[in-house]
């Protein structure tokens, strides 16, 4: 497979138009929900209930003419290969937001990294979190700040750190990148000596972010997509690295491989049991905001209810590590 390079990014000159807010909450873009309807699960996708229009067009006017090309880079931003060290590495990225929560205290958060911590290095897995400091170190991080800031000034602190996890990624020489809720089944490390599909870049769960791979300079490559996107004259989805990859998918397909290899949906079923079979040949699973809300809202988490989905959240964590156990006994070899 070639490696495509990053398109010239574009001058626009749009009209300041009125933005919706939106609360994003963290990985809420987990992508697959599950209903119950008509005494069935049925799969539905968030998507469809968004109201997406054009409330992020860039205001344009403030964006550099066109973007450094990739070998013209400092040598000690992007690592050229994909180094012998971060063999069977696993990196999530996360930095203390100063202005949200997303529906969980600090101790919380706390907790989820090092649940997550804990479920890959039981894979054979190493880890390490990554921070807005290690984007800092790539040479284009103040060009993607000032282009999501100048033309998406109402762009939550969240959305933007979104964009700017994919620079992190480069900065440490590529490789495979989880959401923070995202825990490995079927992904021992010993089978990722190198990177799947010649290094890449590959989403496991389509479009959402929440497990991905690639060598340093395709998290590059894709980092400039992604903003090449949303500075798109049609682009008309939410300011978010996810409804970003959404657009590659749906106007380049080409530009990323896409598999569906991350359970994102109710996790227990009815009765609150683990269901082996809807999890087989699944790599890991993401309990997004919304897949924990509505396995909650279905009855399967003991102890919650509808009534108490805010508390669930706040103890993602907890329900995450209880069914990675339960998986374990009850499926995994």
């Amino acid at each position: 497979m070639t490696v495509k390079q990053p398109r010239r990014l574009r001058l626009l000159g749009f009209k300041k138009l009125k933005k919706i807010s939106l609360l994003c909450l963290m990985t809420v873009a987990a992508v697959t929900y599950m209903y119950e309807s008509e005494n069935q699960l049925e799969d539905f996708d968030p998507i469809r209930f968004l109201t997406i229009g054009n409330n992020d067009k860039p205001v344009g006017g403030a964006f550099p003419e066109n973007i450094i090309p990739l070998e013209e880079r400092r040598n000690d931003t992007i690592r050229t290969q994909y180094h012998e060290d971060a063999n069977n590495y696993i990196y999530t990225f996360f930095s203390p937001l100063t202005t949200m929560t997303a529906g969980m205290t600090s101790n919380s958060h706390n907790k989820l990294l090092k649940a997550w911590e804990e479920a890959w290095q039981n894979a054979g897995w190493k880890t390490k979190v990554l921070t807005i400091e290690d984007a800092k170190i790539h040479k284009d991080f103040d060009l993607f700040n000032r282009a999501i800031a100048n033309n998406f000034p109402q762009t939550s602190e969240y959305d933007r750190l979104c964009f700017l996890r994919w620079l992190a990624m480069s900065t440490v020489g590529g490789g495979f990148m989880a959401d923070y809720d995202t825990f490995p089944l079927e992904m021992k490390a010993q089978e990722y000596i190198n990177l799947p599909n010649d290094g890449n870049f590959t989403g496991f769960d389509r479009f959402v972010p929440a497990l991905a791979s690639g060598s340093a300079e395709e998290w590059d490559r894709m980092a400039h997509e992604l903003l090449n996107a949303i500075l798109s004259p049609d682009y008309s989805y939410f300011v978010h690295d996810m409804y970003a990859l959404l657009y590659i998918r749906d106007n380049s397909p080409e530009t990323f491989i896409q598999k569906e290899d991350v359970f994102s949906s109710i996790f227990y079923d009815i009765s609150g049991k683990v269901d082996c079979s809807r999890l087989e040949g699944k790599k890991a699973i993401h309990f997004s905001h919304a897949a924990i809300a509505e396995t909650v809202k279905s009855g399967g988490v003991v102890g919650f209810n509808g009534n108490n989905i805010g508390e669930a959240i706040e103890q993602r964590w907890k329900i995450s590590q209880d069914f990675i156990s339960k998986w374990r006994m009850k499926c995994h070899d």
